[in-house]
């Protein structure tokens, strides 16, 4: 028990990892995402809440590359002054 809370303080670092492992999604979502394509083949109700969701994904999709894409231009222009700054001193 003392070996446990004190290996992180006197040793075994070498032992973690740097980095965590992802975890592997189940394959519940998958499964639930095969049924609904294939109900929404046979089921309009299916079909309509799949259409819907694509929608909103789509959505969200633009989204987040227009805030990529203005993100990358903050960054460049903060870089691009930290050049400067570095060819004044």
């Amino acid at each position: 028990m003392a070996e446990g809370l004190l290996e992180g303080t006197l040793g075994g670092e070498e032992q973690k990892p740097e980095v965590e492992a992802p975890t592997i999604p189940s394959g519940v979502e998958a499964f639930a995402a095969a049924i609904a394509a294939k109900l929404a083949g046979s089921d309009p109700e299916v079909a309509r809440d799949t259409s819907i969701f694509l929608k909103k994904q789509a959505q969200l999709l633009e989204i987040q590359s227009e805030h990529l894409r203005d993100e990358h231009e903050a960054r460049l222009h903060f870089l691009r002054g930290q050049a400067r700054e570095v060819d004044i001193r």
